[in-house]
């Protein structure tokens, strides 16, 4: 992501409680919601941070199906999550909609996988 800025390029990482409040409060007026599609579509790299750790509404739901429809095929979404991603169409709520999305999410990318001992706790020393 650093790397797309210093060339020019917009980026926004954000956490997913962050994504769905804002998704919220936009669901309110249908041009909100059209111009929050826009901006998060275009931006040249997203990074949506926590994926699976809060239920999602079903608002929320259905922007991520037309956020990440929106996206695909050339614009990088990066999802980081503690769940690992053959749960993700569970906790999508499981059905067409969470299947076509996890399809667009996993189908084009790369899975990188990290496990070990949390380094949280070595920071705060």
């Amino acid at each position: 992501m650093n790397n797309v800025v210093k060339e020019g390029g917009s980026v926004r990482f954000c956490r997913m409680s962050e994504f769905s409040n804002e998704v919220l409060i936009s669901a309110q007026d249908p041009k909100t919601m059209r111009d929050l599609l826009k901006r998060y579509s275009g931006y040249k790299v997203l990074a949506l941070d926590d994926f699976g750790l809060e239920k999602l509404e079903p608002v929320v739901l259905s922007f991520l199906y037309n956020l990440v429809d929106a996206r695909m095929p050339g614009k990088p979404l990066i999802i980081t999550s503690q769940l690992k991603v053959t749960n993700y169409s569970a906790y999508l709520g499981g059905g067409a909609q969470a299947e076509a999305i996890v399809d667009r999410l996993v189908k084009p990318c790369i899975i990188i996988t990290l496990e070990g001992e949390s380094k949280r706790e070595a920071l705060k020393e």
